[in-house]
């Protein structure tokens, strides 16, 4: 689990395989989406199959049992309907997954060819 900031938010994050999932009340929240409208957002403009809930919680209490987390594509379209924010989540959002990327690949080489 990592956690990124935007506008003031902390999102949490978290792998699963080779995909990354972002908890969509905190990208709501970043993105300024108030609290009654979070669940409807999620459901009329994220695609399902961006929609992942973990049975697995962490440790440290810090997910409920139906807290859900979403890919990229999915934190995309809940920006772009938030346009007055999109552009800065986007820059973050990007940033965020270079770095990743750039660690990915440090690490590969790190190990050497195999």
């Amino acid at each position: 689990m990592q956690r990124v900031e935007l506008n003031g938010s902390v999102i949490t994050t978290r792998m699963s395989g080779n995909v990354l999932y972002f908890r969509a009340n905190d990208v709501m929240t970043a993105l300024g989406y108030k609290s009654r409208s979070k669940r409807k957002a999620v459901l009329s403009f994220v695609s399902p199959e961006y929609v992942t809930i973990f049975s697995a919680i962490w440790s440290d209490g810090s997910d409920q049992p139906q807290t859900k987390y979403i890919q990229k594509n999915g934190v995309l379209q809940l920006a772009l309907n938030k346009l007055t924010t999109a552009k800065p989540f986007e820059d973050m959002l990007f940033a965020y997954l270079d770095r990743m990327i750039d660690a990915e690949k440090e690490t590969s080489r790190r190990r050497g060819p195999r």
